[in-house]
């Protein structure tokens, strides 16, 4: 509507009116009364419509008509604001974004604009409105009006204000909050964390961005990332099935500095995701251990007090049960700790309890269960000990005196030395029979016992089990004065290759001077646990090594083999291929007619330093038979990997073939097997013709036993030797 001419102005009930005229020669008359109707009905069209509607002067900025609504917005009647301009309505923060629209219009650059704006009512407040602005002429016709057209918006701004100072305000609470708060998004992204986040965790958005990354993050390990998973998918899922609560639960999390962190996890279904709390508990969980550790451990020695120790020991009974073991209790009594008390003080009282508790835990490598009973009493429970009582009973008397031998060494108290000493009651225990209540009572009876015997030694509960005991004490003794007095020597079992004499094997026997000649089978375990066969396994190897370099040199007899078994504790000692390589050299002995027999329970305890050994010796010329081949740890996985000469097929299948089945089968199965993996076999316990004939018949040409010939002494052995094959004649046998 382009308007270019004189303007009346008047007023009238609804607001301004005006009338334009335009001379326009030669119009019609029906013409301008045409223009008059539409100018009527474009007239009550401004006044009646619902948003506020202005023509402004672009120069002044002054009204020069405005509407009814207008005036409602900003409270102003028509004619008070016939002498405003919208600069005095605007808001000043908004006058001057106002004005560079208006001047950007003047200079033709735009046509309109929209924005919004604050108004300044005429009771003084603000009212918000959508301002549209658009020019009255067209590109060639420049004019000095516009159209203004307003829409109250304060409702809808006060409510944009009131939401967004909430959300501010929420967003202030959760940022505060002690515990850590995220949105997870339905897609698994972490749409949102507070900062107790990162000061919880250390990890940043980059570095858990959704829930994936936070498994592999927090999780690092597949196992505990997967059950931490699993756990977190059951809680949503049970959370969608009822109220939409997420229950919570505990869990480790790795924090990005290294630490481990116990975190409470809990949260909710909302309409956006799910929103999680992490809560730490590691303050909980340290006060909580500080609890337990004053509730079930000592405050002084921090060893397990009573109370732990009657919590546990019914486990300890209970697994006796299930595994039909032996074991045993051990009640220690510091003696005259009163006396120590009063004479020097309770400081050093403590100091004796402190360091006997470190000696118990040495001891005790968490092996064994140790705690402190009372002012001056200590329990060591002894568990899994054997199947047998007897056998129990003597491996409770030997961790009984070494526990008091390492006891009984002299202690620094506040510099000054001090001799303990410590008595024992040991009693032993097999199922539940008995509970621990019982079995300290008598143990402390035996404690007594061993109070009224002799300071700083233990006795048995059970008067048998005592004797037992003394009985293995006293042959342990007497190994250590057979030892030095070299009355154990080696006798010599031949082994054939057909009919003749290939070689031998060396077992030790002992002279005792009351009981004779005492086999092995009385005395080598007992050796073995007491550790007497360290020195007893080196003397054999140096003696037969001794006769195996005589022998050398003796036609008829310098072409066998000797054969030399190793006990597993002996085996296991770190310079063991060096004591071989070095009676070997002070012998004479050539290595490759050494033959070490070793035996399958080698294998439980480190394969890898068997085979690594043996490989060694192996290099010098020293060959490995494996003896009692199938009575114990039979696996073919480390049977190929270990680098031996011979199997040796154990006495206990021999003797029943070829009559009883099992035992036949097992003895051709090892036969086979030998010689697939291109190993000698020689069988043990041959005691009969049948016996040989199934072993040749099942290509054993190697054998050993009472049929051909009983340990001897090496004197014996070489006139045996003699009397079965010529001197010149050879023995040497090749695989």
């Amino acid at each position: 509507m382009a308007l270019k001419t004189q303007t009346n102005i008047a007023t009238n009930r609804r607001g301004f009116d005006w009338k334009v005229q335009k001379e326009q020669p030669g119009r019609p008359a029906s013409s301008a009364g045409k223009t008059n109707h539409k100018e009527a009905w474009f007239q009550a069209a401004f006044n009646q419509t619902a948003v506020g509607i202005a023509l402004t002067d672009i120069r002044t900025g002054r009204w020069l008509q405005v509407n009814q609504r207008y005036c409602d917005i900003v409270g102003y009647s028509p004619n008070e604001m016939r002498i405003m301009s919208f600069r005095d309505l605007t808001h000043p923060d908004d006058l001057p974004a106002d004005l560079a629209q208006v001047a950007r219009m003047r200079a033709g650059e735009i046509t309109g604009f929209c924005m919004e704006k604050r108004m300044r009512h005429k009771d003084g407040r603000t009212v918000w409105v959508t301002l549209s602005v658009s020019a009255t002429w067209g590109a060639e016709e420049p004019s000095d009006f516009y159209v203004a057209i307003i829409q109250d918006i304060t409702t809808h701004k006060l409510a944009q204000e009131k939401a967004a100072k909430s959300e501010q305000t929420l967003r202030c609470i959760l940022e505060h909050l002690p515990i850590a708060v995220v949105l997870v998004a339905d897609d698994q992204k972490i749409t949102y964390r507070n900062q107790r986040v990162e000061s919880l965790l250390g990890y940043t958005a980059r570095d858990i961005p959704d829930m994936e990354s936070w498994w592999n993050t927090a999780h690092p390990e597949h196992a505990t990332r997967e059950q931490a998973r699993q756990l977190w998918l059951q809680r949503r899922e049970c959370a969608r099935q009822s109220d939409g609560m997420i229950e919570p639960y505990e869990k480790k999390v790795l924090c990005r500095n290294g630490e481990i962190r116990y975190v409470k996890i809990s949260g909710a279904l909302t309409h956006v995701g799910c929103l999680l709390t992490l809560e730490d508990l590691s303050s909980h969980k340290a006060v909580q251990q500080r609890i337990e550790q004053l509730s079930y451990y000592d405050a002084l020695t921090q060893l397990p007090n009573r109370h732990l120790l009657l919590e546990q020991a019914p486990k300890t009974l209970a697994n006796s049960t299930a595994n039909d073991r032996w074991g045993a209790v051990l009640l220690l009594d510091v003696d005259r700790f009163k006396l120590l008390n009063d004479t020097q003080g309770r400081d050093h009282g403590d100091a004796l309890l402190l360091q006997i508790a470190q000696r118990l835990l040495g001891f005790t490598e968490n092996r064994y269960l140790a705690a402190r009973h009372g002012d001056d009493e200590f329990v060591v429970i002894l568990d899994d000990l054997a199947r047998q009582s007897e056998d129990a009973g003597s491996r409770a008397a030997e961790r009984a005196r070494q526990l008091l031998q390492i006891l009984h060494a002299p202690y620094d108290l506040m510099g000054a030395p001090y001799q303990a000493s410590i008595c024992a009651g040991v009693v032993l225990f097999h199922g539940e029979q008995h509970g621990l209540d019982e079995l300290l009572k008598r143990a402390d009876l035996a404690v007594s016992q061993a109070k009224a015997f002799e300071h700083g030694s233990f006795r048995f509960y059970d008067p048998q089990i005592q004797l037992v005991v003394n009985d293995r004490a006293r042959l342990e003794a007497d190994i250590r004065m057979g030892l030095e007095r070299h009355q154990f020597e080696i006798f010599y079992q031949p082994q054939m290759h057909k009919d003749s004499v290939v070689g031998a094997e060396a077992l030790v026997r002992w002279r005792h001077p009351e009981k004779g000649c005492v086999s092995p089978a009385y005395f080598i375990s007992v050796a073995e646990e007491a550790g007497s066969i360290l020195q007893l396994g080196s003397e054999v190897l140096r003696g037969a090594c001794q006769q195996l370099a005589s022998w050398g040199h003796r036609p008829g007899l310098n072409k066998l083999t000797l054969s030399v078994n190793v006990s597993p504790r002996q085996f296991y000692q770190n310079d063991f291929v060096s004591q071989v390589l070095r009676i070997l050299a002070q012998t004479g002995a050539r290595a490759h007619r050494l033959k070490l027999e070793i035996t399958e329970r080698l294998l439980l305890r480190d394969v890898e330093g068997t085979i690594r050994k043996m490989a060694q010796l192996q290099a010098h010329g020293v060959r490995f038979s494996l003896d009692d081949f199938g009575t114990g740890y039979s696996s073919l996985a480390y049977l190929k990997r270990l680098p031996l000469d011979e199997l040796k097929i154990d006495q206990s299948f021999v003797q029943g073939v070829p009559g009883n089945c099992n035992d036949a089968a097992i003895v051709r199965s090892v036969i086979s097997l030998a010689q697939s993996l291109g190993l000698s076999v020689i069988a043990e316990g041959v005691e009969t013709e049948e016996h040989k004939r199934f072993l040749e018949q099942h290509g054993c040409q190697r054998y050993q036993g009472y049929l051909f010939g009983r340990p001897v002494c090496a004197d014996a052995f070489e006139t045996l030797v003699k009397d079965v094959q010529p001197v010149g004649h050879s023995t040497e046998v090749h695989r």
